[in-house]
């Protein structure tokens, strides 16, 4: 069962025939949210319960609240009291005194289903009845909502989007226009926060309208709330379209506290620091290449270098790990065995980005092979990708190839590499790589001229909620039922904070089937994990933080349940 309650109303406010085609659209929107299976509390008038009645042996989602007069709410009750006016910019056959009165009851609504509860729920969400109409996606929206209603949330929240991103002046409040500080479609919190919220409601709804003598929007309300009592929901930014519904992922973000940390005795000196580190088990020993760095990220996001001519060093070094997946050493890989011309740049300039960065290691004809973003080998000022064997044995990295880019695109990264036969039915094992994830597609290397080309794409990842912005981490290993792999995703800020999750791919066909809530490790903040291993009922994340202080973490699988279907 859902953590969440959606509270809605319907209420003929223009006194349209039951059977008009504004009845019946708002009702087909609202069918739209339905059919999700969210948990519904609908509250109504009289003369629609045995509309609801019917509707409800289609959806038993929707729970039929007692019906309510608007007559005889807080608002009315005011308005009663107070000579007050409408906006003078206002739709005039829209935002008429019924129409105020009701949007100004939705905190009511909500205080009266946290009280009675049908849901046994601990979140509580308003959503507009017909709230669809806005969405420029509804597939998208529609699994938006499932997927909210099916977080384990544990945050003490209150979250609403809008427009404006600062509070409201209170001289800018004449209330004779809209104030879209917030957008009154949609709203989430947990039943103190909400309570909050009513509570409030109810102390200031009556001073705001003696203060202004206007019945105006409820947002105009609750921006006055936030400027004059100092109200602190979390503010999103959204437009009037499917982000209404896009609450921030650090509220859902869940961070593994019952995990075990172990940090390696890395060697180090003035110059580089370790970084990254992937992992790969190969003729029954497990390895990890770990990246040094020769720069630190402040918590701005900023470099500060490590050497005086500020360029990006990164070199490699392999450790064999013993029973308790700790290294027996530490070995610098040779970057000189590379075989490849570097690129020469014109006089004046030069390529500031040296060696090969967030190698990943696979198998292939039983050989450890490696793919590597790399600048100093590519095109003048792109990324491109190098793959080629990671020889253990020698410290080589041999039959090196730079593959082209399939968009021509400046920054090159995060392919993952699958070995499998099965994507072309092919008699012999080929390297694959998922090159992106919305859609998901499935590359691999045209051997003529080392381009990438597209072989396979899987479409379901589209509408799934911030796969949009998702990027490959580790390898995918096999952990019997199917493939499982992290990958991650970040937000625009600065600095960025970055969100993993555990995706599983059908063993044969590869197509995506199921994911985790995103979760993080140690804090939201800039945070790499591109190392991952099964032990048991463990799973092993080698993970950085701030790109340094490496380590490696321990869970248990049910901690990171892949409780989020592709629909």
């Amino acid at each position: 069962m859902s953590m969440i309650t959606f509270v809605t109303a319907f209420f003929n406010i223009y006194k349209h025939p039951s059977n008009s085609d504004i009845i019946n659209n708002r009702f087909d929107r609202f069918k739209e949210i339905a059919i999700t299976g969210i948990q519904l509390c609908v509250y109504t008038e009289p003369d629609f319960i045995e509309t609801f009645n019917e509707l409800i042996k289609e959806f038993p989602n929707i729970k039929l609240m007692k019906p309510i007069n608007l007559k005889n709410s807080n608002i009315a009750t005011i308005c009663s009291a107070i000579d007050y006016s409408l906006p003078n910019t206002r739709n005039q056959e829209k935002d008429n005194d019924d129409f105020m009165i009701f949007i100004n009851t939705k905190y009511e609504l909500l205080e009266n289903t946290i009280s009675i509860n049908p849901w046994n729920s601990n979140y509580f969400a308003w959503i507009d009845f017909s709230l669809s109409y806005i969405f420029k996606n509804l597939k998208e929206s529609q699994d938006q909502l499932v997927f909210i209603s099916r977080l384990n949330l544990t945050k003490k929240f209150f979250t609403i989007g809008g427009w404006e991103k600062t509070k409201t002046p209170l001289d800018n409040l004449n209330n004779e226009n809209v104030v879209w500080r917030f957008c009154g479609g949609f709203l989430l919190g947990d039943t103190e926060s909400v309570k909050e919220f009513t509570n409030l409601s109810k102390q200031y709804l009556f001073v705001f309208m003696n203060l202004y003598k206007k019945l105006t929007w409820e947002v105009n309300f609750w921006a006055w709330l936030e400027t004059f009592i100092d109200w602190k929901p979390i503010w999103f930014h959204t437009m009037f379209n499917d982000g209404i519904i896009k609450i921030p992922v650090q509220l859902y973000c869940r961070k593994l506290n019952n995990s075990i940390k172990t940090i390696y005795n890395y060697p180090t000196d003035d110059k580089f620091i370790p970084s990254s580190a992937s992992h790969i088990y190969y003729k029954g020993h497990h390895f990890l290449n770990t990246r040094y760095i020769n720069y630190l990220i402040r918590e701005d996001g900023s470099y500060y270098f490590l050497n005086p001519d500020s360029h990006i060093i990164t070199k490699n070094f392999i450790s064999l790990l013993n029973k308790n997946n700790i290294p027996n050493s530490y070995v610098v890989m040779d970057d000189n065995s590379i075989d490849l011309k570097e690129t020469e740049y014109p006089n004046g300039s030069f390529c500031n980005i040296i060696g090969l960065e967030d190698i990943r290691l696979y198998e292939y004809n039983n050989k450890i092979r490696f793919i590597a973003t790399n600048r100093n080998y590519a095109p003048i000022n792109k990324n491109r990708m190098m793959i080629g064997d990671y020889n253990i044995e020698t410290l080589k990295y041999d039959n090196c190839k730079m593959i082209g880019s399939p968009n021509d695109s400046i920054y090159e990264k995060n392919w993952i590499p699958i070995v499998t036969n099965n994507i072309e039915n092919t008699s012999n094992m080929v390297e694959y790589f998922i090159y992106s994830w919305c859609p998901m597609d499935i590359c691999k290397i045209n051997p003529e001229t080392n381009e990438l080309v597209s072989v396979k794409k899987y479409y379901n990842t589209i509408t799934a909620p911030n796969f949009d912005r998702v990027r490959g981490s580790s390898v995918f290993i096999d952990i019997g039922e199917f493939l499982l792999g992290v990958v991650h995703f970040s937000d625009d800020n600065v600095p960025r904070n970055y969100y993993h999750m555990l995706v599983a791919l059908n063993k044969t066909t590869l197509c995506p089937i199921k994911y985790s809530q995103p979760f993080c490790f140690q804090h939201i903040g800039i945070e790499f994990c591109i190392g991952f291993w099964k032990q048991d009922n463990d799973y092993l994340f080698w993970v950085s933080k701030i790109d340094r202080n490496p380590c490696m973490i321990k869970v248990d699988m049910n901690e990171i349940p892949l409780c989020f279907d592709f629909l």
